[in-house]
């Protein structure tokens, strides 16, 4: 068990996080795990998370926002030494944590849809948190889908490609 979940659908899933974990990421993804359960847990945020998670709207949907904001939190207190790739893989850990804190007080239920709906809303406002919007995704990908039109464009007709009706 990586975290503090009891669930076994929960602990599945954050074993198969942990063993997709780049080994030199290992330490700072076990690091975030733990201040984000220390901060999840602590006497004195642990009144944020009920908060949150009885805040208006879908509790899976709070609690993928109050992942984002704790990972937040923790980039911001960590001086930005968090390497950006460990944030997802330990959010969603973290997410696993929360829905299973949820699911024990009935808030709730945990399956492979309200998992993934709480982890994705984690990533669009994590994503959203480090200046990263839908749209600059967009952007982005229609730059990308334009340099590769070009690049077949450009593309040398030697032999091969000749053979092929290139």
């Amino acid at each position: 068990m990586l975290g503090q979940t009891q669930n076994q659908l929960l602990q599945q899933i954050e074993q198969g996080i942990k063993d997709k974990v780049p080994p030199k990421l290992a330490g700072a993804f076990l690091r975030v795990i733990a201040a984000g359960e220390k901060v999840m847990y602590s006497p004195q945020s642990h009144q944020l998370m009920q908060e949150q998670l009885h805040m208006p709207g879908d509790p899976v949907m709070n609690i993928g926002d109050g992942v984002a904001k704790l990972l937040g939190f923790l980039m911001e207190h960590g001086k930005n030494s968090i390497p950006p790739a460990v944030l997802p893989l330990a959010g969603s850990v973290l997410v696993c944590e929360a829905m299973d804190f949820a699911e024990k007080a009935g808030i709730v239920q945990v399956n492979n849809e309200t998992v993934a709906a709480a982890t994705k809303e984690m990533v669009t406002k994590l994503l959203a948190l480090s200046g990263i919007t839908p749209d600059k995704i967009h952007a982005m990908m229609q730059q990308a889908a334009q340099k590769q039109g070009m690049n077949q464009q450009l593309a040398p007709s030697g032999i091969i490609n000749s053979a092929q009706g290139a």
